[in-house]
């Protein structure tokens, strides 16, 4: 109480000098106070303040607050002391009090036996916190070595490796020089692209060493013409002799070579005749003064087989300035049987050249009624593109009921050149002329009489127009022996 009352006083007093003090310019009646309450280490006061001008005092102190203590009890252990730590909630005094000794160590001891390593020893260790320590120690023990011995060889020299058994020490003694390589040698030849070399592998070690390289042959080609047929494109095959590579050149479209039946033009070219050995022997010179140009040659049947009277047909007429072709009658049953046909007819012209096509003349109704138009036509395409592949220009020789009745008629007319046989009247066969409204449109050969006469030759002959350029066309592309 008696503290208040000095305070008071002595603020009064401070008053009282800051009043009396005052000049006339502020008289400080705009007084603010601000209370800054007490704390754990610090009075409260008052402050008062001028809002006129800086002027402030303090006054009406008051005594700091006690501390608000919190205590905890720290425990000893073997390394520090137990205490209790007294704290201040509000500020941060705080100190310590009722300090107790540190506790004694609980020892338990372990032995360590000594290795390669490290030394043997007892250790000493608290069971209560990290103290330690080591007594009684033991040298370590000797190395117990175990043998390893590794070869020479090629590439690498020997030696024997010691390996402590306890540990993981270990040594390299007793070294041996590598060996040297024992080689065997395999040679690989060089092929089209890739160079040939010789392989030498070491018998004693996997090392390989290739030397003597050779350069790669290239390639060496046998040539196959694959002849155009009519439903084929041709073209040259290159195929190597020593590899599986193969190339084609020398394209020829089968278009440009077989036009099928048709032909655009109705001007005839050339007037030829066709026999067998049935005409006799024939004057062929006489037949050629007569403004004969071509003959088609009989070169036999499956029936009887090779025409009597050919190769003296051939000889005289190819003598007496005529361009020939052939024909050959058949009657088989199947593709197979039709085939064996082809042959036999390759074996009877061969040698020889023709300007005019081969073709293939079947003409027995009974026959063509019983194998029906699938068969048959499939039959006629396997003979003729058979010769056709083998390097003549084969054909077909027909008449129109067979046309209409037992072949594939668009399929044959589409892709075959045809021998028409399609008769005029008597009275019309001295100024023959193809009939585009009743015949359709030409064809490549027409035989228009098989009654026809030729002057200062005895006999009736067969008489054909030829519409296409047939010794042309063989030629440049090299068919019946040209």
């Amino acid at each position: 109480m008696r503290i208040k009352k000095i305070l008071f006083l002595i603020s009064f007093l401070v008053l009282l000098f800051s009043l009396s003090s005052c000049t006339d310019e502020c008289r400080h009646r705009d007084m603010t106070k601000n209370v800054v309450p007490p704390s754990c280490g610090d009075r409260g006061y008052t402050v008062f303040a001028c809002n006129d001008c800086s002027f402030s005092f303090e006054s009406d102190f008051i005594a700091p607050t006690p501390h608000m203590l919190t205590s905890a009890t720290v425990t000893s252990t073997c390394l520090e002391g137990g205490y209790t730590l007294n704290t201040c909630s509000t500020c941060d005094y705080s100190y310590i009090s009722n300090s107790v000794p540190k506790k004694d160590h609980k020892i338990t001891s372990v032995t360590i036996e000594p290795t390669c390593t490290s030394n043997g020893y007892t250790l000493r260790q608290c069971s209560d916190c990290s103290y330690t320590s080591n007594l009684n120690l033991v040298s370590p023990i000797p190395h117990d070595f175990a043998l390893n011995k590794i070869e020479a060889t090629c590439q690498a020299v020997g030696y024997t490796e010691y390996a402590c058994k306890n540990c993981d020490f270990k040594y390299v003694a007793d070294e041996v020089s590598a060996l040297l390589h024992s080689f065997k040698e395999g040679i690989t030849k060089p092929s089209c692209l890739n160079q040939g070399f010789t392989t030498k592998t070491c018998s004693l070690c996997a090392t390989v060493v290739i030397t003597d390289y050779t350069n790669p042959t290239g390639h060496i080609y046998d040539d196959t013409i694959v002849r155009t047929t009519s439903s084929r494109d041709g073209h040259t095959l290159h195929k190597c002799k020593n590899c599986d590579y193969s190339y084609k050149s020398d394209f020829e479209y089968s278009y440009s070579v077989f036009m099928g039946a048709y032909t655009d033009s109705t001007k005839v070219l050339a007037k030829g005749i066709d026999v067998s050995s049935y005409n006799g022997n024939l004057n062929w010179t006489a037949i050629a003064d007569a403004g004969v140009d071509f003959a088609i040659l009989r070169a036999g049947s499956s029936i009887s087989g090779k025409d009597v009277n050919f190769d003296l047909n051939y000889r005289d007429a190819r003598n007496a300035g005529l361009e020939l072709g052939v024909y050959y009658y058949v009657e088989a049953s199947s593709i197979e049987e039709i085939l064996l046909h082809a042959e036999k007819l390759k074996e009877i012209i061969a040698g020889k050249k023709f300007e005019y096509p081969i073709y293939l003349d079947i003409e027995k109704d009974e026959l063509g009624a019983s194998l029906g138009k699938g068969l048959l036509t499939n039959m006629c395409i396997a003979f003729i593109e058979k010769l056709q592949s083998d390097g003549y220009f084969a054909a077909l020789y027909t008449n129109n009921n067979w046309l209409e009745n037992f072949y594939n008629k668009d399929l044959v007319l589409r892709r075959y050149d045809v021998w028409y046989a399609r008769y005029l009247p008597q009275e019309n066969i001295c100024y023959p002329e193809w009939n585009l409204e009743k015949f359709g449109t030409t064809m490549g050969m027409w035989q228009y009489t098989d009654q026809g006469t030729i002057d200062g030759v005895e006999g009736v002959f067969d008489l054909n127009l030829s519409y296409r350029d047939y010794p042309t066309i063989i030629k440049r592309y090299h068919y019946n022996g040209f």
